[in-house]
């Protein structure tokens, strides 16, 4: 189970809060952009989730944000005929211990203005991107900041510097390090899951 996505959103603009994270972690990450001021952190303690029961019991967080039972069977395929034949899917239990691993080591990167954080989890298939090449996404970007200047975007995936994959916050920081003032700049990206080239001179600050 992971937070809402949003994968190729070019502004952190609208009103969005009142969600329930399962980690701190992933509510303050939207906190930061002015989202979720009153959205709540816990286990939201589904009642049956491996047999397809999310309501959610008596205590859960989500009930003090407005959340209210549904019945679960009312929804989805309904005539007798077509159920007979429906698959039953494999439903994912809520792991925490799994979050705190997917969560690890996800620090951001600050370079030349932007905000970068590598991908984990649930947010390599949001991005159209593989695990093994990985990448840096965005995650904000100012409109002054010379990496937006060089046509960098808030949303990109950032997989390669001049030629090196970075895959992750530490290659990218050793790609970063080795580029010489007025040596040109080559970023292989990842934008709206489409493969881009981003090709800047040496006249950037």
């Amino acid at each position: 189970m992971a937070p809402y996505r949003p994968a190729v959103m070019r502004h952190w603009d609208g009103h969005v809060d009142g969600n329930l994270f399962l980690d701190e972690r992933q509510r303050d990450a939207f906190r930061k952009n002015g989202w979720d001021l009153n959205s709540q952190a816990g286990d939201p303690m589904f009642v049956d989730p491996a047999k397809g029961d999310y309501r959610v019991r008596d205590g859960s967080p989500a009930l003090g944000l407005g959340f209210k039972n549904f019945p679960m069977d009312r929804f989805g395929v309904q005539k007798p005929a077509l159920k007979a034949i429906a698959r039953t899917p494999k439903l994912p239990v809520v792991n925490l211990s799994r979050l705190e691993e997917e969560t690890e080591d996800v620090a951001p990167v600050a370079w030349m203005g932007a905000t970068l954080k590598a991908l984990v989890g649930q947010e390599f298939s949001a991005f159209g991107v593989g695990k093994e090449e990985g990448g840096l996404h965005v995650i904000a970007l100012p409109a002054d900041a010379p990496a937006a200047g060089m046509g960098l975007k808030q949303g990109d995936v950032v997989q390669s510097v001049n030629g090196r994959p970075t895959p992750s916050a530490e290659a990218f920081s050793d790609a970063v390090k080795d580029i010489t003032a007025g040596q040109p700049l080559e970023l292989g990206l990842v934008r709206y899951q489409n493969a881009v080239v981003l090709h800047v001179d040496g006249r950037r600050e």
